[in-house]
């Protein structure tokens, strides 16, 4: 076993007992072990807190185990910022109860920051997997591509993370997949208390408006858990969360942004994120919602929205509007 290095682990966990259980698994496998291990439990759960105590039982002497309980629920975004808090390492990693971790994933990942002190994470590529824990090859494939990753070049210094993450249709640097230096995260404050069910971009895009480097490895070095239930199948509140996420940020950094990345933000993102919004309110047929929405990308001024998601969003309109109207704007769906 290589030794240790100066890492705290962070797991925010809610009532997932089994998912848990290989998650820990994961972190305690690692060819580098860490010195601390936080695990924030949102809800008090008997079966959590004897999946807990066996890791104690079996590791406790390797690695510091920090087990805290919230007997009254804080919520997803506050729980996230208590397990980071808790951190006492110069580096830190956040792993979610239903992800895991490859073997290499610390050792790699710490191996790289450690030997760039100008860079203020780490991140690396990671593959998908079932809710029982089959890789999910095809669709880890195609994530590579549509988000981006398959065009960044492993072991590179990205001085541009606030235009990378915009620039990519989803989250580039997963959140579950980076290492961080735990005094650049206790600067930008841990997660933002904007953006709801968007936390990892929005805390990548203050770290970018902040000119944090990072360091990207192309390696799979872990999956991630496809299954009923997460919050990133919850479409509409994503779609609001990210509105809300680039609004803010745009509030808050605007004077400090560069006149490329100010553009950008304000005439694609923000524009894309809004008509994304009005495309999930029409997916749950709500068509004042869906109207409003889009109006108000035009009203933003920033260019014309694009044109395929306007063709989608037009089409389920018409959809809804071949049903019969109800009142608060909405329309049942056309007969079969």
């Amino acid at each position: 076993m290589i030794n240790q290095g100066d890492i705290s682990v962070a797991v925010p966990t809610r009532r997932r007992p089994d998912y848990l259980r290989a998650c820990l698994q994961s972190i305690f496998d690692q060819t580098l072990l860490p010195s601390e291990v936080i695990v924030s439990e949102d809800g008090e759960d008997d079966e959590t807190k004897q999946v807990v105590e066996r890791f104690r039982e079996r590791h406790g002497r390797d690695v510091q185990i920090v087990h805290v309980v919230n007997e009254t629920p804080i919520g997803q975004l506050a729980n996230r910022n208590q397990a980071f808090s808790l951190a006492t390492r110069e580096y830190v990693a956040m792993l979610d109860d239903d992800d895991a971790w490859g073997r290499e994933f610390l050792e790699k990942t710490f191996a790289a920051l450690s030997a760039r002190e100008d860079c203020g994470f780490c991140s690396s590529n990671h593959g998908f997997m079932n809710s029982s824990g089959e890789p999910l090859e095809e669709q880890s494939r195609q994530f590579l591509i549509y988000s981006g990753r398959d065009r960044l070049v492993s072991g590179a210094v990205d001085r541009e993370v606030f235009l990378t993450t915009l620039e990519n249709k989803a989250c580039i640097y997963s959140l579950q997949f980076t290492l961080f230096r735990r005094e650049v995260l206790k600067r930008a404050g841990f997660f933002a208390s904007f953006g709801g069910l968007v936390p990892d971009y929005t805390l990548m895009l203050v770290l970018g408006a902040r000119r944090e480097k990072a360091i990207f490895i192309g390696d799979d070095l872990g999956y991630a858990r496809v299954h009923e239930g997460q919050q990133t199948k919850r479409r509409l509140e994503n779609s609001l969360s990210k509105v809300e996420c680039l609004a803010e940020i745009h509030m808050i950094y605007r004077h400090s942004l560069v006149e490329s990345e100010s553009r950008t933000l304000k005439k694609q993102y923000i524009i894309a994120s809004v008509i994304e919004c009005a495309i999930a309110y029409g997916h749950e047929k709500r068509r004042r919602e869906a109207v409003r929405c889009a109006a108000q990308a035009f009203r933003l001024g920033f260019g014309f929205p694009p044109p395929r998601r306007l063709a989608v969003l037009a089409a389920l309109l018409i959809g809804m509007t071949a049903g019969k109207p109800i009142a608060g704007g909405q329309a049942q769906p056309a007969a079969e």
